[in-house]
């Protein structure tokens, strides 16, 4: 991680005559870290994947910054770095083009409910997962499930398939697939949320 002022000229070049010296690149030291590859698809939020490195331990705390990202040992963009302690961390590393993923209400439903006020609303969605990678490859697709605000609604699920490798308490769903190259391979969520007969439900 090499900080740089914005504006600032790289090492070796000369401001222009007429401005102002500008502060040169500093580099305050260098730093390895051993990490591990992961694709995420998030569909909720895009439809093509994303490239994670995760390191579950960093000996020496990190300051925020902007860094230089590169894969392979080829530029793929840059990051925000937000300050980290000892332990866990992930970084973005760039968009997987090639892994997408399609979310698919399986009940077109906005607004309130669409059963009148009967107390049960019935939803759910498909998901899509696409590799056009050119190998097998493992990866994490993430979802997540209504969280009722009111005690009076009651979530409860009816089908999850394939089951979900992790679910935690705000109902937040990972997947760990295995995709070969030119597969589709699709998951399947539906649930209920029952609520007092007469009023009305606002899904947002």
């Amino acid at each position: 991680l090499r900080p740089r002022r914005a504006g600032a000229p790289r090492a070796g070049s000369l401001p222009p005559s007429d401005a102002e010296p500008s502060i040169p690149d500093l580099a305050l030291g260098a730093l390895s870290l051993k990490s591990t590859p992961t694709l995420v698809l998030i569909p909720e939020q895009r439809s093509k994947g994303w490239i994670i490195a995760s390191m579950d331990a960093i000996s020496t705390p990190l300051m925020p910054g902007r860094a230089e990202l590169r894969v392979d040992g080829r530029p793929s963009g840059y990051t925000d770095v937000p300050e980290y302690g000892l332990g866990q961390a992930r970084l973005p590393f760039g968009s997987a083009s090639r892994l997408s993923a399609k979310k698919t209400p399986l009940v077109e439903s906005t607004g309130s409910s669409w059963l009148g006020g009967s107390g049960i609303f019935k939803s759910g969605y498909t998901l899509e997962v696409s590799s056009g990678m050119d190998s097998e490859r493992e990866v994490t697709v993430r979802d997540r499930l209504p969280i009722p605000v009111d005690e009076k609604i009651k979530l409860e699920v009816l089908k999850i398939d394939p089951e979900p490798t992790e679910r935690d308490a705000e109902n937040r769903l990972s997947w760990k697939l295995s995709v070969k190259p030119g597969e589709t391979r699709k998951i399947v969520v539906e649930y209920t949320l029952s609520y007092p007969s007469g009023e009305t439900l606002e899904y947002r």
